[in-house]
């Protein structure tokens, strides 16, 4: 797969009907295949950014600029919204059935991304019986089975516990390597957000604006020993800091 689009908001402001601004005047580019993370405090249209950029809501103001005309979304959210009558195999494969492909060739995609995932002894388990950081899984692969150049992240690992957490945080990583699409990733961690991007948003709020746009210059690849560095510690203090100005401001 080819790297993912570069993605212009130029100016963009969105309200609903009568109701106050969400956003304002929200301007930045992501490069061909970056991580961007959007960082900042609850209900400042984090989530609303997302759906803008996917082109599923309109913008009441300004631009987005995709490069290339074949954009193909795909959504992560923090529920991993599984179908709880289908197992494993059958939930991955739902974007592939509702485009009416084939049962067979559905399933032996679905299979494909259940491997690269890690989720191979399981093809055969109930969302019930699957541990939270098993649902996450399930919900990457999902989207990852649609082929997406632009993926859009909503806080998917904010309930997870660390351990597991951190785990998905590499996986992510590995998988972005091998695809290498372009991604928006919602977090309220910074330490995630550290890890994961090549920049990080920081937004006001009331409306949500962009406050500042901290450059991440970790090298990749990056693992758990990535988080012990010197460096790494030094970028969370760095937009924590940040990130408290804006919330006590």
């Amino acid at each position: 797969m080819p790297d993912g689009p570069a993605i212009s908001l130029e100016g963009l402001s969105k309200r609903f009907a009568d109701g106050p601004l969400v956003l304002d005047d929200i301007s930045l580019t992501a490069s061909n295949g970056e991580i961007i993370s959007i960082v900042g405090p609850s209900g400042c249209g984090k989530s609303t950014l997302l759906r803008l950029i996917a082109k599923l809501i309109p913008a009441t103001s300004g631009e987005i600029h995709h490069s290339g005309n074949n954009i193909n979304p795909a959504f992560i959210f923090q529920d991993a919204t599984l179908l709880p009558w289908a197992n494993v195999l059958e939930n991955i494969a739902v974007p592939a059935r509702l485009k009416g492909i084939s049962k067979s060739k559905r399933l032996d995609t679905a299979s494909k991304w259940a491997n690269v995932v890690g989720l191979n002894d399981v093809l055969n388990y109930y969302p019930r019986q699957l541990s939270g950081g098993m649902k996450m899984r399930v919900s990457i692969a999902r989207a990852l089975s649609q082929s997406p150049n632009l993926l859009l992240l909503d806080e998917p690992f904010g309930a997870l516990d660390a351990i597991t957490r951190n785990r998905l945080n590499e996986d992510l990583l590995r998988l972005h390597d091998e695809s290498r699409w372009t991604a928006f990733f919602v977090t309220h961690s910074v330490t995630e957000a550290v890890f994961l991007s090549n920049r990080i948003i920081i937004m006001n709020n009331n409306p949500g604006s962009v406050a500042a746009i901290i450059e991440n210059t970790l090298p990749f690849p990056r693992d758990c020993r990535t988080r012990e560095s010197i460096e790494f510690q030094q970028r969370v203090a760095e937009a924590t800091a940040r990130l408290h100005q804006v919330l006590s401001s």
